[in-house]
């Protein structure tokens, strides 16, 4: 491994995070790092920002000394996740990050599962369309991040729920839905609406 456990975890004495895409980790890390003296000059290149969200298991495997620890996580509304995820491709297409096609709404975006024709992700151990269990194994510990961001910080004893970083703002998310949009996105991700606590949208 080219990159030293610094370089790609957050972690503490008895916790390591798991970091989940488009579920605000990004704010935790840094408001972590700052807090704790660890540089953190966002310079990462894009292998690194993958491999920013490989599981746990990967995580023990490559870096041993993470064994033993309690791994954590913020998890995310489905509904706003798959919003964040639509505006992040549409970001990162415009940086010159991804040269696949862009879909030409949120409804063609949802409707045909653009999430699984992202290119790129072959050597690494998850996938943009993964539902949020993918990433929990059993014992792991998680933080809605909606309505638990408090907890997480009193576990952590680290404060970043005041700031934003890394967020985009594009208005309420329900105004990307119709009925129809809705029942996608639960019958596709159903498990993490049930296993997290998330109610269904009716």
């Amino acid at each position: 491994m080219n990159y030293k456990l610094d370089d790609l975890f957050v972690y503490g004495d008895t916790w390591a995070f798991t970091h989940i895409p488009k579920n605000a980790g990004a704010n935790f890390k840094l408001r972590w790092r700052q807090q704790n003296n660890i540089r953190d000059d966002r310079n990462y290149t894009l292998e690194q920002r993958m491999l920013f969200h490989q599981p746990a298991k990967w995580a023990r495997f490559n870096y041993p000394e993470l064994t033993g620890k309690q791994f954590i996580a913020i998890t995310r509304n489905p509904y706003s996740r798959m919003v964040d995820w639509f505006v992040f491709i549409e970001q990162i297409h415009a940086w010159g990050w991804t040269k696949d096609p862009l879909a030409k709404s949120f409804e063609e975006f949802v409707k045909e599962d653009y999430l699984s024709k992202l290119s790129g992700f072959e050597q690494f151990a998850w996938k943009p369309q993964d539902p949020q269990v993918n990433w929990v194994e059993q014992n792991m510990k998680t933080f809605r991040m909606e309505d638990q961001l408090e907890e997480l910080e009193e576990y952590v004893q680290c404060k970043f729920k005041d700031t934003r970083f890394n967020s985009m703002n594009y208005g309420d998310w329900r105004e990307y839905y119709t009925d129809d949009l809705r029942h996608f996105v639960w019958n596709r991700y159903s498990e993490d609406f049930i296993k997290f606590g998330y109610e269904k949208w009716t």
